[in-house]
């Protein structure tokens, strides 16, 4: 792994390097110079699946790789439903992984095993979409595989004020707000004599509900006060999800 440093204009632009193989790098970029690398991030992975089965076990051997730098799993659901916006922003799987800092993270692409067992992610998903971000609510989900909980995904584009506009509309309903955060850093695949690739992302944030059933929540997107906060970003995608882990 390599920091680095760039002068411009009296800022400092950091970035982290994790060498994947002879001169391609995936590099971490701050979205915020002010963002401290030691902080703690949320990777939010939003995909479709070629083979679920093959992802699955992928997911089990490569959590050797996550927990060894520090990582945690804090949910995984399969999309049911699509509620509100385009197609090409929505996918079918969301995992929500937690790590130290981005620090970890980019010590966890270097790794010679992980980059091995991830040849199985390859096969497994499509249309694969990646950001590190910084989370303002993180609730407590059970320790089940599986739970009868419904649940609802929102990406969107557009500014953090949106997360605390969304939190404040559940305020006397029963829909609890179990996630909520907002990108920190920019993923790019970087090589020699080449241009720049942004890893894809679709969102600038996302929020994560909870409720007991399905209509419940389809209720508290078409409500009013939600419609006020969808309009206020500048792209959702909303979905029901259901969850895996």
């Amino acid at each position: 792994m390599s920091i680095n440093t760039s002068q411009s204009a009296g800022s400092v632009s950091e970035t982290i390097r994790a060498k994947i193989f002879g001169d391609h790098y995936v590099e971490i970029r701050k979205t915020h110079h002010h963002i401290p690398w030691a902080e703690e991030v949320h990777a939010v992975n939003w995909f479709n699946t070629r083979a679920m089965f093959v992802y699955n076990f992928y997911n089990l051997i490569a959590g050797r790789s996550v927990a060894g730098v520090g990582g945690k799993p804090i949910f995984k659901g399969r999309l049911t439903k699509t509620l509100y916006g385009s197609q090409d922003d929505s996918r079918g799987v969301l995992l929500v992984v937690k790590y130290p800092s981005a620090q970890n993270f980019c010590n966890m692409l270097e790794n010679l095993y992980f980059k091995v067992v991830s040849v199985f992610r390859t096969v497994a998903v499509s249309d694969f979409t990646f950001c590190l971000t910084k989370a303002t609510t993180v609730a407590t989900f059970a320790h089940v595989k599986m739970d009868s909980y419904s649940y609802l995904v929102h990406h969107f584009r557009g500014n953090e004020q949106t997360l605390t506009s969304a939190k404040q509309v559940t305020d006397g309903t029963r829909i609890e707000l179990m996630f909520s955060s907002v990108k920190s850093h920019s993923i790019v695949s970087v090589a020699q004599n080449q241009p720049d690739k942004p890893i894809p992302d679709v969102m600038d944030g996302i929020l994560l509900f909870r409720s007991n059933n399905d209509a419940s929540l389809e209720d508290f997107v078409a409500s009013n006060n939600y419609q006020v906060v969808v309009e206020s970003t500048d792209t959702s995608s909303i979905g029901l999800l259901r969850r895996l882990m």
